[in-house]
């Protein structure tokens, strides 16, 4: 997916799980962030 707003990134014991799209899950192993570390680090929801 591009040019989406993300709302936020899941993260489980340290591995991203999946990002939230308009209050849809998508399951991903990987993610590339265009945006900046402050910004991106911001949308992390650890659990």
């Amino acid at each position: 997916m591009t040019n989406c707003n993300v709302e936020s990134i899941e993260i489980e014991k340290n591995k991203v799980k999946g990002v939230v799209i308009n209050n849809n899950k998508h399951l991903c192993d990987i993610i590339i962030s265009g945006a900046d570390y402050a910004h991106t680090h911001s949308l992390n929801q650890k659990k």
